[in-house]
């Protein structure tokens, strides 16, 4: 078995992170501002989440390329082939987050007046 070089183990850590990350971070803000501004809270999550990852994905970071990589195959920083990846599938979760964090923002504003 090989031994992963110090980037390598950081791109795979970032990676991982990008690929099932999203919640965490709801987990550190929803205790603190969850009770009052749920829905903020989930909107700007999934914005950033998706504006992270059009720009990632634009700038060819190795560590967004290996979150989109199938999850059967093991995940090859050292080896990036960025036509395996479709910019349809990167830029349509993109769009899907995007839309689910604004949707959020706008359900927050709503009940704000109510």
């Amino acid at each position: 078995m090989s031994r992963l070089h110090t980037d390598e183990w950081l791109i795979l850590i970032l990676a991982h992170l990008h690929r099932y990350g999203a919640i965490y971070p709801l987990f550190i803000l929803m205790p603190i501002f969850g009770e009052e501004y749920p829905m903020l809270v989930y909107g700007s999550v999934f914005v950033l989440w998706a504006i992270y990852t059009a720009v990632g994905y634009k700038m060819r970071w190795k560590h967004i390329f290996c979150s989109f990589q199938p999850m059967k195959q093991k995940m090859t920083p050292h080896r990036i082939r960025w036509h395996e990846i479709k910019s349809s599938d990167v830029y349509g979760m993109s769009a899907i987050f995007g839309f689910f964090g604004i949707m959020a923002f706008v359900l927050h504003f709503i009940t704000l007046k109510m």
